[in-house]
């Protein structure tokens, strides 16, 4: 099965949608490996609905995946290197040596009445399917697919060989994002230890804050997991991931506001738990009103629609929440235990005396105060300039394109491009419905017409397949484009109103145009995330604007610092999307499985946090 066919269904809740990687019931994918004959039009450009299949042995594992080779040849003899390193693949994956998780091969050797569908135009490439069982996240799955692409090199010969599909792309991804949470986790510890040895010089107090994220983080993930248990909230790998980062933004926030105010509070009394209790006091209500608006911010995401959105919330709001509880508890215990030994080398009075002396941070203030006008314009002109990036922003639903490694599926998908077009990795079906029995009227070969002459359009399949009563036809459509890139998403609603216009023309009694694939799931996902955006920015800043009420008691001050909010959000938008777009290379704002999390995130993770 090839990459786009597999992956669609995947992304559409079949292979490794589910938690068991099981095909869902109705799944094409899941057809094919039992060995049925595969009717969805999406599978006919591979070949796989012709011909007699041979039926493979059922899964031993919890679930099937297909890993995609893609052959292409060299030079003058392209096309008959690529026939036989075909037929040595194919024999060596047939052989009892081959891995158990191999169920059967798909290529020209095995089913000559595909040829069509699996060879390119210039006869330069072939493809090949190896349906596979076990699941992704198991070693051995993955050690089989190190084995299918290790029998391939070895009998590529002078062709360039790739295995990508659903079992290469969910083990490159494995491999790309094993152990990533501890590299995170490392660079965070080390950026934040940096910037408080900078700040305190001294290395007992900076490892303060870090030891009280570190509590927090092991509360948090605890109390979470128990939560989950009980099915009152959802935690996912990317949630725990987003948490690391904002438990260490909060928490180093408040830790440095509480010992600040500490080391203050020691200029006028020397007794440290009476300091202790002075700086608590002073950094309570700003600490709460802090914590209380990134709680509240984050079950703001209770309204969207999007569910990854919407479990986000509930787990993020609780590790602030325990963040804030460690704060008042944990960083004045802590620091009151360390005793002066807390401020070595320099000692309490020095520490002391740096909190009312004339550093840079003095300098700061007093040039704030003498000059607010001309440091307000410096300041907003660089927040704008640094929001100008977001000109040049848009998504990328390319979940290999963010991979910061070169990769044999991204490779194995790039060849597919170029030799069999780029849509051709995720064709869409076009379903029209009616009352009509579509097999005895002109309607189906017109809205084929009007499907192939649309904008976009590289290719629709020669024959439409009907529903049992007729009244529902199923168009394969082949786009001109990456079906993954903004432009393909821009082309769904105008391919469904191209059809639905030649339904009504060819006199289609009450037609309904449906798209299906990668490409419509897609689109409707970008527009979920524009409304989730537009609504969780609105409650998040109402939600902000009137914690500063509360807190300052005066309407004018809270209008002041929301407009400050929402330009360093857009400033800090701005530099991310050039950074990562200009700099990085990425061909935009990525958006991972399950499709709705790591795009929408980067929307609102800086308004969350910058409400602090």
């Amino acid at each position: 099965m090839s990459p786009g066919i597999e992956e669609t269904c995947r992304r559409r809740g079949g292979l490794l949608g589910s938690d068991r990687g099981t095909p869902r019931r109705g799944c094409p994918c899941s057809r094919i490996r039992r060995g049925q004959r595969l009717r969805q039009p999406s599978t006919r450009r591979f070949g796989l609905h012709e011909g007699p299949r041979p039926r493979p042995r059922r899964a031993s594992g919890p679930g099937r995946d297909s890993g995609g080779l893609v052959v292409r040849g060299e030079g003058a003899d392209a096309a008959a290197s690529a026939t036989k390193a075909v037929a040595r693949i194919t024999s060596a994956l047939s052989e009892t040596a081959r891995p158990h998780q191999v169920t059967s091969v798909i290529s020209t050797v095995t089913t000559p009445d595909a040829a069509a569908q699996l060879v390119s135009q210039d006869r330069g490439s072939q493809l090949v399917i190896v349906p596979m069982t076990g699941s992704p996240s198991d070693e051995s799955f993955q050690h089989a697919v190190d084995q299918v692409r290790s029998l391939a090199s070895d009998r590529a010969g002078p062709t360039e060989v790739a295995v990508t599909g659903p079992a290469g792309i969910a083990t490159d991804t494995v491999k790309v994002f094993s152990g990533g949470d501890k590299v995170m986790l490392l660079a965070t510890v080390l950026l934040v230890l940096v910037i408080l040895l900078a700040i305190y010089r001294s290395p007992l107090m900076a490892l303060v804050p870090l030891l009280a994220v570190g509590v927090a983080m092991r509360v948090s993930e605890t109390t979470g997991a128990l939560l989950a248990d009980a099915g009152i909230i959802t935690v996912s790998s990317q949630t725990a991931s987003i948490m690391t980062v904002l438990l260490f933004g909060v928490g180093t926030d408040y830790a440095l506001i509480i010992t600040a105010r500490y080391r203050e509070a020691l200029f006028d009394e020397p007794n440290r738990p009476r300091a202790m209790q002075t700086a608590v006091q002073r950094t309570a209500e700003s600490v709460l009103a802090s914590a209380s608006t990134i709680v509240l911010a984050m079950f703001a995401l209770l309204v969207a629609v999007s569910p990854a959105l919407r479990g986000f919330g509930p787990y993020l709001a609780l590790g602030v929440a325990v963040m804030a509880l460690v704060a008042f508890t944990f960083v004045p215990a802590l620091v009151l235990l360390l005793g002066g030994g807390v401020f070595w080398p320099g000692g309490v009075d020095k520490t002391a005396e740096r909190g009312r002396g004339a550093g840079v941070w003095h300098r700061v203030a007093a040039l704030v105060a003498q000059a607010p006008v001309r440091v307000a314009s410096a300041v907003v002109a660089l927040l704008v300039v640094m929001s100008a990036g977001l000109l040049g922003y848009h998504e990328s639903f390319n979940t290999l394109s963010g991979f910061r490694t070169a990769t044999e599926s991204e490779r194995g998908q790039r060849l597919i491009q170029e030799e069999f077009g780029p849509g051709e990795i995720a064709p869409s079906t076009v379903v029209v419905r009616s009352q009509d029995d579509l097999r005895s009227t002109s309607a189906a070969a017109a809205i084929a017409a009007a499907l192939a002459d649309a904008d976009g359009v590289s290719r629709v399949g020669e024959r439409p397949r009907f529903g049992e009563d007729g009244g529902t036809v199923f168009y394969e459509v082949v786009l001109d484009v990456d079906p993954y890139s903004s432009k393909a998403l821009d082309g769904i609603g105008p391919l469904k109103e191209a059809a639905r216009a030649a339904a009504d023309a060819a006199g289609a009694e009450d037609a309904t145009v449906l798209i299906a694939g990668e490409t419509s799931q897609n689109a409707d996902i970008r527009s979920a995330l524009d409304r989730d955006t537009t609504f969780i920015v609105l409650l998040v800043l109402a939600v902000v604007t009137a914690v500063l009420v509360l807190l300052l008691r005066s309407l004018l001050a809270p209008l002041y610092l929301v407009a400050t909010l929402i330009l360093s959000f857009l400033a800090t938008l701005g530099a991310t999307t050039f950074f990562t777009m200009y700099v990085l290379g990425d061909e935009g704002i990525g958006t991972a499985s399950p499709r709705t999390s790591s795009s929408s995130s980067s929307r609102w993770a800086s308004t969350t946090t910058s409400s602090s």
